[in-house]
């Protein structure tokens, strides 16, 4: 996947380039992946993962409210689902926080990362 998205130049080209017949963007990925894996207990990694489940489908949602006129949809369910989402994803930082305090700074830490990274790679492409 950051082969394509390296291809459309959403992330550096570099991630294009070959390493033993694979994308080095694999490469990263699976080291990335191991090193959280095997440093993490599983808590915080359920904890992660349902942050950024429910991240994305705030995000659908909101995409979802916004474009209702163009897409020929209502703007009252996504806007729901938004609202309900939203009120989840909060509900689920407030309780994991006071018994898994080191899965929501983890979860926290990787969504501001990647938030940065996007950003300072869009600067600098500017």
């Amino acid at each position: 996947m950051s082969y394509e998205i390296a291809e459309d130049d959403e992330l550096p080209h570099e991630l294009t380039s070959q390493l033993w017949n694979q994308p080095i963007g694999l490469l990263i990925t699976a080291v990335l992946t191991l090193l959280l894996a095997n440093t993490l207990n599983l808590e915080s990694i359920s904890t992660a993962g349902s942050v950024g489940f429910l991240l994305i489908f705030v995000v659908v949602n909101f995409t979802g409210y916004k474009l209702a006129s163009s897409i020929q949809g209502t703007r009252t369910i996504p806007l729901v689902r938004f609202v309900l989402c939203l009120l989840a994803l909060g509900a689920l930082l407030v309780q994991q926080y006071t018994s898994n305090r080191l899965g929501v700074i983890v979860a926290v830490s990787i969504i501001t990362a990647c938030f940065l990274v996007e950003y300072f790679y869009k600067k600098s492409r500017a």
